[in-house]
């Protein structure tokens, strides 16, 4: 991700450029980290809301992403559950105040399988 690109309403409110997550990334892996989704408006929360329903995407106003809050990775295999690039994040993210939160882990505190699951989802913790 590059300033000037449009995750720049993010940037502003999470983090500087160069950000520091994103240079340890470059630096393990030889790449940038690729970015999905950051900011939403509140119509384009509306459209996920209508269209992926309630188990998928934010209430609209609800919606971190609509705070400049959350970035989604993309949904590659490594950026899964059993990627490396997802293992690192979450192995990392904390320490550049970033978090994947643990109700959209793959597994429940049960054993079971989460319906809810976003390998992809990282907020900022604002820390």
């Amino acid at each position: 991700v590059k300033c000037g690109s449009v995750t720049d309403v993010v940037r502003q409110n999470c983090y500087r450029c160069p950000d520091r997550k994103h240079s340890a990334f470059k630096k393990k892996f030889g790449k940038n980290l690729d970015i999905d989704l950051a900011y939403r408006t509140l119509d384009t929360q509306k459209y996920y809301f209508n269209e992926l329903g309630p188990y998928i995407a934010a209430k609209p106003g609800t919606s971190n992403h609509g705070w400049g809050l959350a970035i989604d990775v993309p949904e590659s295999y490594n950026y899964s559950f059993k990627g490396k690039y997802y293992k690192w994040l979450k192995a990392h993210s904390k320490k550049y105040n970033w978090v994947h939160r643990k109700n959209l882990e793959e597994f429940r505190s049960n054993g079971t399988l989460n319906p809810y699951a976003e390998a992809w989802h990282f907020e900022y913790t604002g820390k």
